[in-house]
């Protein structure tokens, strides 16, 4: 996904347009019949466990707003920006 920073219904932080684009392949992933979530820590045992990955692998465990299905990590984007423009793949 390519966005300008400017546009008006993106988030100036990373966390929050990483959020929002990101929905965007968690409904696809329901409308094709997947129970899909984010992944959202919601207690300090959680939040734990994501700053401690199981192995290097990136694809290993899910991180913040990543898709999951049945407990696993089933799409991960990463995202950058440059010259007022978002990129997210």
């Amino acid at each position: 996904v390519i966005v300008p920073e400017s546009h008006p219904n993106m988030p100036s932080t990373v966390t929050e347009a990483y959020k929002i684009i990101s929905q965007g392949l968690l409904e696809g992933f329901k409308n094709l019949g997947f129970e899909t979530y984010f992944a959202i820590p919601r207690s300090k045992e959680e939040r734990d466990k994501l700053k401690q990955p199981r192995s290097s692998v990136c694809f290993d465990a899910p991180s913040w707003y990543e898709l999951v299905v049945e407990g696993r990590k089933i799409a991960g984007s990463a995202q950058t920006r440059q010259k007022g423009v978002i990129l997210q793949h």
